[in-house]
C-alpha cells in the first residue's frame, strides 16, 4: 500500500501583486504541481 505524505509550507509575498496576474499565474502552477491550499491578504495589503 502507498503512503500518502504531504508537507507544509508558507509563502509570504511582497511587493506589487495585485493587477499584474500574480494570483492567476500561482494558480495555473499549483494545479499543475497538484499543490493544494489558501490565498490570503494581510493588513499590510
Amino acid at each position: 500500500m502507498a503512503k500518502n505524505t504531504s508537507c507544509g509550507v508558507q509563502l509570504r509575498i511582497r511587493g506589487k501583486v495585485q493587477g499584474v496576474g500574480f494570483r492567476p499565474f500561482v494558480w495555473q502552477l499549483a494545479q499543475q504541481l497538484n499543490l493544494h491550499g489558501d490565498v490570503l491578504m494581510t493588513a499590510m495589503a
